[in-house]
């Protein structure tokens, strides 16, 4: 039997508002930062280290707070303008303004708990009432007039509460396996530094360094061309789909932002017999990106129906003295990526060839020592991918539950659940 439930208009139940204008002049480069749609997602998506690009002064985020007020813990934005509807509850101890228009702030609640309210949106339910709040075509928005009149029925608040926290356990999960992740990903790194930047590899002691191109390396090592190590392969030219009408697609967007793939985020194409074969990705691949992002690298880790797209490059290894996590670890290091970023070509939108993105030299360890190094990044990024796919689980077993405990359809007044805060 569904709980008892009650209609009512949002600006009944909390306040609904933006922020003051901030003008362009008022930037700075470091201080309090300041959000617009784009960071707002990232937040919502896990992110936790957020692209902020722009800021504003501390001592007129100050002034704002002391006469307007400023998102507190607790209190949600909504993305309002270009991507709509994206919801993130502001946690403890963040401090940050935003752009007025691209984002709606949700404040003061009265008989409507804030967990409740960010899961609603995502329903379907909340998906159909932000529908009827959207204004243009060309650029939709959200406004807040028509914010406030959205209808929304609610359950008593003890059973808001218990569904907000069913659905926060899930999420909660998530975000402690993305630190676990972050770890491991910083740890697989800060080995590279110390073994292959600052050669302090196992038995540096006994090694004496010697000069190269490159400067003192351990002696043993040899100095190669990238280009001489591996084949270059640009990709595959098709629309991506959310259905599964063929394999899965690789794109830029899927390798810019991390060191892994998180294929259960990656869309779709369609492909014939001979392209798939052509552009089938294997384990051990290396792809990096040669437009907007260049530069930025994903690896294939594991057995995969996929193809990749027409703006990455995949490096195959051709050479028995390079192994896949050593090149991989090298391309993303800070020598590799200021390279690319001072090669690559274009003001509004750079790009890079597969010959300039192989056209620097690397050092290669004897293949003891790569074989010791992957090894143990073999561990790191094994366990790393069991978290991914604990997170897929856990991701589609709250979207399965989410719109049944929205709706009352899984009826939790008599569950015994502890519910928490913010």
């Amino acid at each position: 039997m569904k709980s008892s439930t009650k209609l009512y208009k949002m600006s009944e139940l909390c306040d609904i508002t933006s922020s003051k204008r901030i003008y362009a002049a008022d930037y700075k480069p470091e201080g309090v930062p300041f959000y617009r749609g784009k960071e707002i997602v990232e937040k919502h998506q896990g992110k936790l280290d957020v692209s902020t690009e722009l800021f504003i002064d501390r001592v007129k985020f100050e002034q704002i707070r002391a006469k307007f007020g400023t998102p507190k813990a607790g209190d949600l934005l909504l993305t309002s303008v270009g991507t709509l509807g994206v919801p993130y509850v502001v946690r403890h101890g963040e401090e940050f303004y935003f752009k007025d228009g691209n984002l709606t702030w949700f404040t003061n609640f009265r008989n409507l708990d804030n967990r409740f309210l960010y899961y609603w949106l995502l329903s379907p339910q909340g998906r159909e009432q932000l529908k009827k709040c959207v204004i243009g075509s060309s650029q939709p928005a959200y406004t807040i007039a028509l914010l406030k009149e959205m209808e929304i029925c609610l359950p008593h608040f003890p059973i808001q509460r218990k569904i907000a926290a069913i659905l926060s356990a899930y999420d909660d999960l998530i975000d402690n396996n993305n630190r676990r992740i972050r770890i491991l990903e910083e740890m697989a790194q800060l080995i590279y530094r110390e073994w292959f930047v600052k050669f302090r590899f196992p038995g540096y002691e006994k090694v004496r360094m010697v000069d190269s191109e490159l400067g003192p390396i351990p002696e043993g090592w040899e100095v190669k061309r990238l280009s001489d190590l591996v084949d270059t392969q640009y990709g595959y030219t098709e629309s991506a789909r959310d259905l599964p009408v063929g394999p899965k697609y690789l794109r830029g967007t899927d390798i810019n932002k991390n060191s892994y793939i998180d294929w259960d985020k990656v869309q779709f194409c369609t492909i014939n017999d001979e392209d798939y074969r052509k552009y089938k990705l294997k384990q051990g691949d290396i792809l990096v990106i040669r437009m907007a992002d260049p530069g930025k690298v994903g690896i294939v880790e594991q057995s995969v129906e996929a193809v990749f797209a027409s703006y990455l490059i995949r490096l195959k290894i051709r050479s028995l003295s390079v192994a896949p996590y050593y090149l991989f670890y090298f391309l993303l290091s800070d020598r590799y990526q200021n390279y690319i970023n001072r090669a690559s070509t274009g003001t509004t939108r750079k790009s890079a060839s597969a010959s300039v993105i192989t056209d620097i030299s690397l050092v290669i360890p004897p293949k003891e020592i790569i074989d010791m190094f992957e090894e143990i990044i073999m561990g790191y990024r094994k366990f790393l991918n069991i978290l991914l796919k604990q997170n897929t689980v856990l991701r589609r077993t709250r979207d399965l539950l989410l719109p049944k405990l929205i709706s009352g359809e899984l009826n939790v007044e008599d569950l015994d659940i502890a519910v928490g805060g913010d």
